[in-house]
């Protein structure tokens, strides 16, 4: 934050104060295991930003803190209200410590002085670097998968239809899956984490992580590569696999949500394949 009585651009502090809360906050939903509310996330920078200009006007260093304190506390209601409030709230103040660190130990490197590295001894926003990098990032994520999944003969795609929401993805066909439903026989297609994030909401992902009562569906339990982990059975979920514009509807298999994370979307079996008329 920027000390009283230094000459600073507003619009510098704008762009600082929105896009580091904007990125704070997605980072926080991330390790407290929450799925991320990017229209939240952008209601908490804005608010972040309107009030870091109190700051000008509060002298007292008691008063700083305190306004920081109730800061935090607004910010983690917009964020994780009404539930998870508490463990939202430590998570986005630990991330906000992180990234204040990581300000202050650059802003020391290149100033050799704790002092100088308060004030913000940057040329630029430190938005700018930031929002650049996380663009890279994901051009970068985007480009690898989409070269990953032009080099793979076994991707095919695939859509999941639940209680009205409709879900399309890239699904791995992986020989070595072999789970089935342990009553039904029927060969299971794991569906990754993310479309598992847009077929629930966010009370049944919570309870999904947590263990609690999950939406209609019986727990499973599957080992793996990653070791052993629970899934998500649930009914009447519609499968379909597709070859150029042609629709292949899957009938005989089971849908299986889970956490696991992975580029591809869904992993399916030999047996799940061998379900439709699918040629590959």
């Amino acid at each position: 934050m920027y000390n009283v009585g230094m000459v600073v651009y507003v619009e510098y502090v704008i762009a600082d104060n929105f896009v580091m809360t904007y990125f704070i906050a997605l980072l926080s939903y991330r390790l407290s295991g929450m799925r991320p509310n990017k229209l939240r996330a952008a209601v908490a920078a804005l608010t972040g930003t309107g009030a870091a200009f109190g700051y000008v006007f509060v002298g007292e260093v008691w008063a700083i803190w305190l306004l920081r304190l109730g800061l935090a506390a607004v910010l983690s209601a917009v964020l994780f209200a009404p539930r998870n409030i508490l463990k939202g709230a430590l998570w986005f103040i630990a991330s906000t410590a992180v990234f204040g660190g990581a300000v202050f130990a650059a802003g020391y490197l290149l100033t050799g002085s704790a002092e100088e590295a308060t004030l913000c001894p940057f040329d630029i926003p430190v938005a700018l670097p930031v929002a650049a990098g996380a663009g890279i990032y994901a051009a970068a994520r985007r480009a690898a998968v989409s070269l990953r999944r032009r080099r793979s003969a076994d991707v095919v795609r695939i859509t999941v239809e639940w209680r009205g929401k409709r879900v399309s993805c890239d699904g791995l066909i992986d020989t070595g899956n072999g789970v089935f439903d342990d009553r039904t026989g029927l060969p299971v297609i794991i569906f990754t984490a993310a479309p598992t994030v847009k077929l629930l909401s966010d009370e049944e992902f919570a309870a999904f992580i947590t263990g609690g009562k999950a939406p209609p569906g019986r727990r499973m339990e599957i080992s793996g590569a990653g070791g052993r982990q629970k899934i998500l059975l649930v009914q009447n979920a519609r499968i379909s696999l597709y070859t150029g514009e042609n629709e292949n509807i899957i009938n005989d298999v089971a849908a299986g949500l889970s956490l696991i994370r992975s580029p591809y979307g869904a992993i399916l079996g030999a047996a799940a394949v061998k379900a439709t008329e699918l040629r590959l």
